[in-house]
Parts: structure tokens; C-alpha cells; sequence
């Protein structure tokens, strides 16, 4: 995505710079350049700039055939948002989507052979077979000994790749889309468009018609969303069961408490609206709990006595003589203790799969751990 702010120049040199990233480039965004050419009322100096560049390069101007900016103070619209491209000859048909912005999306089509596929693929936890899983990992050996921070390493791998395979044997995956929402009947969706094609005629042309049938269809709109969301509500409730769970799920989704954040208020009581009382109100807030006065001198001292005291008697110090060492069931209660939910590292082992090791995978992960702590403590004995 590419913008250029309308108080910047457009920088020709660098639109020639993202052009040649690649043999294929596609660069699409808003452009903020207004030309006759590619259906403004005036032109302005990065349209100006934009038309001489496309002139005198390979590359191909695209833009759709409405305007893709509608200022909110009535001012005319136009079309700044635009899509350059250099070896690209398959762009189909631009349209263009009103949103609550003022500028609305422009959609165009490169192609089935640029298609992309936004669908990810997760783990699906709750389909994992946990026995088979830790008998797989029960049957991997236990090493003990350690010496060298290149054995380390390597048990550590090993360790690293049994846990992953036995995921891959275990533990199904599911494919889910994170742009897919709650889709809307065909019939809704065709009333929005219809909605937006009035409103995009009544602020090019001011004609009262488009206004009144613009007004017509959100009256339909919101009427047929009400009655799609209560019929949707009610399939929901007679799809619930018992078995599979649905039936505590929804239970925990109505019992939930949402709490509201209160209106910011003066100390009169005062509802304040201003964002510049709000803002007026927060800073004297904060400077009256952390603007705190600096002590005086006998706390002071009092306090540099009472430290000093304290290292006296417990010097630190700078190596320690033995390595600190764990065991299986400290280790177990700790991965217990992590919420299962938590991102993981950078291996992407969860900490649910951890807390489905066997004794014996824990017992192997305390020898790493101690491992780690003999390697470090000889590092730093060496130094």
C-alpha cells in the first residue's frame, strides 16, 4: 500500500524505486494527485507529477470510474486513489465501495494466477489424541549426560523435533479464514450496494431523488438486519446441545460481565465532553498522584544506612560455587502453572502440549534445564 500525504510532493524517483522491486510490481493506494485524465474536476501538482511519470514510463495507470474520494464538508470529490503497475496486463474491473471514511475501497482483480490465499492453518487442540501423544514421546530415550554445550545443543534439537513430530501425528489441523465475518444474505448485501450507489449519486449530484431513495434503503436495511440477526439468534438456540458443548459455551458468553467505562466527570460532578477538558482534567489528575515532593534528607539517610547495613551483612557474590539445579516435579508444577493459552517461543510449541508430557519427557526437559544452568555457571567460572 502506498500514500503520499497531501501536504508532500509526490517523489517521482521514488515511485520509479518501488517499480523496479521486481519485474511484476503493483503499487495501489492513495496518491492524493487529482488530473482531468483520470476523471477530476482540476489538476493539482502531484497530479501534475503523476501524469508526467506515467507519460514517460512503462508503467500503467489504473483507476476506477467513480470517484474514490467524497470530502465531508460537500466540496467536489475526486479520484486519488490509484493503482500503478509495470508487467501486470490482467487488472479487471475497478469498483469502488463507500465505507464510513470519506474514501471509499477500491477493489480490482489481478488474476486468478495472483490470487491469494488468505486461509491459515491452526491446530486444532481440541481434536488432539493426548494418549497416542505421550506414548509417542514415552518412546524416545532419555539422555542424561551432558558435558558439552555442542551436546546441549544437539539434545536439545532432538528434543525440539520429537515434541514437533509427535504434534504432526496427533493433533489434527483446521483451516480458518481470518477475514471471514458473519457473511449477510445475498438480498441484504444487494440493498447496501444499492444504498451506496444512491449516496454516491446524491454527493456528485445533489439530486434530492437519490437522497430520498438513499434514505428509503437504510430504513430497508436496518429493518432486514434486525430480523436476520433475531432469526440468526434463534437457530443459534435451537442448535444448542448438551453433547458437544455448545450448551456451556453459550452459558459462559451470556454470563459474562461487560463492564462500561464511566464518563469522565469534574470535581463538581460535571460530565465533561470538551476534549479539551478531558485532557485539562487527566493532566492535573496524574501530576496530583505522581508529581510526589523528594524526601528529605534524614529519610534519606535513614535509607542509604538501612542498605548498606543489609549488603554488610549478605555481600554478594560475584560466582556462585555450585549451579542452581531443578527436578521433574518443580518443573512439572511450573509448566502446570503457565496458562495454557500463552504465546509460545520461537519452536511454536504450545504450553497445552507441555503440560501433556509424560514423566519421562519431563525428566529429559530438568536434565536440559540443569544442563543450561552446569554450562553457564563453567562459562562464567572460566571468564
Amino acid at each position: 500500500m502506498y500514500y503520499n500525504s497531501p501536504a508532500k510532493q509526490l517523489d517521482a524517483a521514488q515511485l520509479e524505486g518501488l517499480l523496479k522491486i521486481s519485474r511484476k510490481v503493483v503499487v495501489a493506494g492513495d496518491f492524493n494527485a487529482t488530473h482531468v485524465n483520470w476523471g477530476c474536476r482540476r489538476n493539482n501538482a502531484n497530479g501534475n507529477t503523476l501524469n508526467a511519470f506515467t507519460m514517460n514510463s512503462d508503467a500503467l495507470l489504473y483507476f476506477p470510474s467513480e470517484p474514490t474520494h467524497i470530502p465531508a464538508n460537500g466540496t467536489n470529490p475526486s479520484t486519488v486513489d490509484l493503482v500503478l503497475a509495470v508487467n501486470v496486463k490482467d487488472i479487471g474491473d475497478m469498483n469502488v465501495e463507500t465505507t464510513s471514511s470519506d474514501h471509499a475501497v477500491v477493489i480490482f482483480d489481478l488474476g486468478e494466477g495472483a490470487a491469494v490465499d488468505v486461509n491459515i492453518t491452526r491446530n486444532d487442540y481440541s481434536k488432539a489424541n493426548w494418549l497416542l501423544f505421550r506414548k509417542i514421546m514415552n518412546e524416545q530415550s532419555v539422555t542424561h549426560n551432558i558435558n558439552t554445550v555442542e551436546e546441549l545443543d544437539k539434545i536439545v534439537e532432538t528434543f525440539t523435533n520429537s515434541i514437533t513430530s509427535a504434534i504432526k501425528k496427533t493433533i489434527p489441523q483446521k483451516t480458518i479464514n481470518p477475514y471471514k465475518f458473519n457473511e449477510l444474505p445475498p438480498q441484504i448485501v444487494a440493498h447496501i450496494a444499492e444504498r451506496n450507489r444512491h449516496r454516491r449519486l446524491y454527493q456528485r449530484t445533489r439530486d434530492p431523488l437519490h437522497h430520498q431513495q438513499m434514505k428509503q434503503y437504510s430504513r430497508i436495511i436496518r429493518q432486514e438486519i434486525a430480523e436476520y440477526r433475531s432469526t440468526s439468534y434463534a437457530k443459534r438456540l435451537r442448535g444448542v446441545n448438551v453433547k458437544d458443548g455448545t450448551v456451556w459455551k453459550l452459558n459462559k458468553h451470556l454470563r459474562k460481565k461487560y463492564s462500561c467505562i464511566n464518563a469522565i466527570q469534574n470535581e463538581d460532578g460535571t460530565v465533561l465532553m470538551r476534549r479539551e477538558d478531558i485532557a485539562e482534567i487527566m493532566a492535573d489528575t496524574f501530576l496530583k498522584y505522581h508529581n510526589t515532593p523528594s524526601t528529605d534528607a534524614n529519610t534519606e539517610g535513614m535509607v542509604v544506612h538501612s542498605l548498606n547495613t543489609f549488603l554488610l551483612q549478605n555481600p554478594p557474590h560475584p560466582h556462585h560455587s555450585e549451579p542452581f539445579l531443578t527436578t521433574p516435579r518443580t518443573v512439572h508444577a511450573l509448566i502446570n502453572r503457565t496458562p495454557s493459552t500463552k504465546a509460545p517461543g520461537v519452536d511454536s510449541i504450545q504450553n497445552l502440549v507441555l503440560k501433556n508430557l509424560p514423566r519421562k519427557s519431563i525428566v529429559q526437559l530438568t536434565t536440559i534445564i540443569n544442563a543450561i544452568s552446569i554450562q553457564t555457571l563453567e562459562k562464567s567460572s572460566a571468564s
